[in-house]
């Protein structure tokens, strides 16, 4: 599912409200790496200034400049903050109904309350187990002729997700 412009402009104003709490160099270095254009950010040491000279900067950038900048805002954000700063980013994105997952923004109610009781808790307890779920759901389905689309449910890929994920019995002789 593409991610329509008005979430691009809110995902980024997130990313580059989490920019904001970084030193003035880091922030200058995370932009230029995201593709923002850091030429006319003045070079005085004055937060406010940087902040917004960044801020248009990113503004100008046209959808699909701003859609690849996306992924490398989060990366270097998450790569950069601790433990505290990378939940609170979390959070954020969280509550503006998205999750960063291996370099994607996924939405966050792509599984929904149906399938959760057939995965196993401790998969979507963590990023790593979702988008565990989330890759083997999507190649489940991809990988399916749909010659009769009315009968996909939305419990019938993660039922194969279940067999994947089931630890093997041991039996005894």
């Amino acid at each position: 599912m593409p991610i329509t412009e008005e979430d691009i402009q809110t995902l980024g104003n997130v990313l580059m409200g989490k920019l904001m709490g970084l030193t003035i160099r880091r922030k200058l270095a995370v932009a230029s790496m995201a593709g923002i254009d850091t030429s006319k950010v003045p070079s005085a040491q004055d937060n406010f200034l940087v902040n917004t000279a960044l801020t248009q900067a990113f503004g100008t950038l046209t959808v699909e400049r701003k859609r690849n900048a996306l992924p490398v805002l989060a990366d270097e954000l998450m790569a950069t903050y601790d433990d505290t700063g990378r939940k609170e980013l979390t959070r954020l994105l969280h509550h503006h109904g998205y999750e960063y997952i291996n370099g994607s923004f996924v939405p966050v109610g792509l599984i929904d309350e149906r399938e959760k009781r057939y995965v196993r808790s401790h998969l979507l307890s963590s990023s790593r187990g979702r988008s565990r779920v989330l890759c083997r759901a999507m190649r489940a389905v991809l990988s399916r002729p749909l010659a009769k689309p009315w009968r996909l449910r939305p419990t019938h890929f993660t039922r194969s997700i279940i067999s994947e994920t089931r630890e093997p019995r041991i039996s005894r002789k």
